[in-house]
């Protein structure tokens, strides 16, 4: 890339760095990713025939890394880039990055019609691929509306065509998305069993990102079977992980997550504190952490603790919290082993 950009080739740059986007994904090279297609979109014609393809892949990455609008500006570009040139799987690859974004911002209705849109044209162009990975887009949106056979549905008709294809990092993450619903059901059981299967698959291939959140579920499904321990080990290790790739959302739920463990094992201001840190960037997109296993009871836990602690002990304690950046909760969580709780 770098030397494509030093012999006067950046379009030839920009190609490669479409192409790697899949890989920078894939592997959680998601800053390095952006920052380098950010200097291929910067320095080629804004005419090449590969922008359109970079633009997706840069605001997927940014996806990532919770950076939503970034995602949406990213993607509105690329699909008006497509759709003048006439490329049907470029316009449903856009359509589907673009309707991510615009469901993480509260968008659903736009997000259901950008999927919907999609999925009918990769069904008219026979991309397997493209199907089943909006299905599994369609099933975040019918959690969301609470729809949950719906969503069902769709996880399994995209884990078939991805099992089916021998596609691990596609099945990791849907599995995933299939542990945390029987969570929501109640379902401890089979919601461990999936999430294993996902953790199991994504630590063979090497997929950062759908095992650290394999163990942040796992958590709390160990939380609800009162395996406070493990629950800890869990959240810690998917905190450091979802810490170096920079999703700001996935680390919220597992500071909450710590919050909790912290509550009940002897530091309620400890877990204040955590909750209070956790709230901003959570709030940055409320889309996937509807699917997961923690969303049910989560205002009750805060209350549980205000009650616990009283309202002004509790109220400058998650004051500290809400001062603090990201890196500085994150270190402070990650200081809480269970053997100091």
């Amino acid at each position: 890339l770098a030397s494509a950009v030093e012999l006067g080739e950046p379009d030839a740059g920009l190609r490669l760095a479409a192409a790697l986007g899949p890989y920078w994904q894939m592997r959680g090279h998601f800053s390095e990713g952006r920052e380098r297609l950010r200097v291929a979109l910067s320095t080629s014609d804004q005419n090449a025939p590969a922008r359109a393809r970079a633009l997706v892949e840069a605001g997927s990455l940014a996806y990532f890394q919770c950076d939503f609008h970034d995602t949406l500006h990213h993607c509105e570009e690329a699909l008006d880039l497509y759709r003048r040139a006439g490329d049907r799987w470029g316009v449903a690859y856009a359509l589907a990055e673009l309707g991510l974004a615009a469901w993480e911002l509260g968008e659903t209705d736009r997000a259901r019609a950008c999927f919907n849109e999609s999925l009918t044209l990769r069904r008219d162009l026979d991309d397997g691929w493209g199907v089943a990975t909006t299905l599994l887009y369609l099933g975040f949106v019918a959690v969301a509306e609470g729809s949950l056979d719906e969503a069902a549905a769709a996880y399994e008709q995209s884990l078939a065509w991805f099992r089916g294809q021998g596609d691990d990092a596609g099945a990791a993450v849907v599995l995933v998305w299939l542990g945390g619903l029987a969570g929501l059901r109640g379902e401890l059981g089979p919601a461990e069993e999936l999430l294993r299967q996902s953790l199991e698959l994504a630590e063979r291939i090497g997929e950062r990102w759908a095992r650290a959140w394999a163990q942040s579920q796992l958590a709390r499904v160990a939380v609800l079977g009162a395996r406070e321990r493990e629950a800890g080990d869990l959240y810690r290790q998917a905190l450091r992980t979802f810490g170096d790739l920079g999703d700001r959302v996935a680390s919220a739920i597992c500071l909450e997550g710590l919050a909790e463990l912290a509550s009940r094992r002897g530091q309620p201001e400890r877990g204040a504190e955590l909750f209070g840190a956790a709230e901003v960037p959570r709030a940055l997109g409320a889309g996937l952490y509807l699917s997961t296993v923690d969303a049910p009871g989560h205002q009750r836990r805060i209350a549980a603790l205000r009650s616990q602690l009283g309202e002004d002990v509790f109220g400058h304690a998650w004051a500290r919290g809400r001062a603090m950046t990201l890196e500085q909760a994150r270190e402070l969580a990650l200081s809480l082993d269970d053997d100091e709780q």
